[in-house]
């Protein structure tokens, strides 16, 4: 999401980024991030920043027991269903349709089930080791910091 950020900041014409802003000395979102010299003062501006308060409130969100935490990457990749089971009885989905019709509904959006992925599917396993690569000392000093060594240790190690 961070490196995400980074890229999609650097070229968005989302009006809020293009603005001036006096924290950056004039300079707005965009221009400010161009300005850093490298990928790693880049990802730890927005560690700072955007993506930064983003994951922050996410992480609040899941600590929140009202809340149902699913991991996307493995509701794409269990033909078991168990998290769709799962989020089925948490909603309280029942009230309204059987289980069944439910998972039924589901499984064509599953990637497992797909014959071929969708073009907005942009990631894998191998995708990701390598976008990880790109977190120098500094960013991954920066994620530490930010979000402490539980965190940290779940993506890098």
């Amino acid at each position: 999401m961070i490196l995400s950020s980074v890229r999609y900041h650097l070229r968005t014409n989302e009006r809020w980024t293009h603005k001036p802003q006096q924290e950056f000395s004039g300079l707005t979102y965009a221009e400010k991030l161009r300005s850093l010299n490298s990928l790693d003062d880049q990802i730890c501006f927005e560690i700072e920043h955007v993506a930064g308060r983003t994951i922050r409130r996410m992480l609040e969100v899941n600590a929140d027991p009202r809340f149902l935490h699913v991991d996307l990457d493995r509701i794409s990749s269990d033909p078991e269903m168990d998290d769709l089971k799962t989020s089925h009885s948490f909603c309280g989905l029942e009230r309204w349709f059987p289980l069944d019709t439910w998972l039924e509904a589901c499984r064509p959006h599953c990637l497992w089930a797909m014959q071929s992925l969708p073009s907005h599917v942009t990631s894998s396993p191998a995708d990701l080791a390598e976008s990880l690569e790109l977190f120098g000392p500094g960013a991954r000093a920066s994620f530490r910091s930010a979000f402490g060594d539980p965190l940290f240790q779940r993506v890098f190690d």
